[in-house]
């Protein structure tokens, strides 16, 4: 968040191309817009979203996968999940400090309906 002469915020909004090196879409918001709002109004297909944990909300992540994107997040370490299936690391793996590659389905079961897409059999 930046803030100009007048004191006023403002908060800039970038996607980028990683293998492009470059910025393929930016907004600019007032100081107070909702992040996740922004993000959800700007979703792309095709794209691999990488998002803190500020922005661990199941609505956002089915918005993801509705655009037909994918997303990797860091959850709070509340978070609820049941492991469906654990990969057994290799060496480059472990070198390179993975620590577990599981597949999950993720929410207690009060919210795991929420989700419109299969998210695997129920462990």
């Amino acid at each position: 968040m930046w803030k100009d002469e007048n004191n006023k915020a403002f908060k800039a909004h970038i996607q980028y191309e990683i293998l492009k090196a470059i910025p393929v879409a930016s907004k600019l918001t007032n100081g107070n817009a909702n992040e996740k709002a922004v993000l959800a109004q700007n979703l792309q297909p095709d794209r691999l979203y990488v998002l803190d944990r500020g922005f661990a909300r199941y609505e956002l992540m089915q918005q993801i996968i509705d655009a037909e994107s994918n997303f990797v997040c860091r959850l709070h370490d509340v978070a609820d999940f049941d492991i469906l299936e654990e990969t057994k690391l290799d060496s480059d793996s472990l070198q390179a400090g993975i620590c577990q590659d599981m597949i999950v389905r993720l929410g207690c079961k009060s919210v795991r309906d929420d989700w419109k897409n299969d998210c695997g059999p129920e462990p």
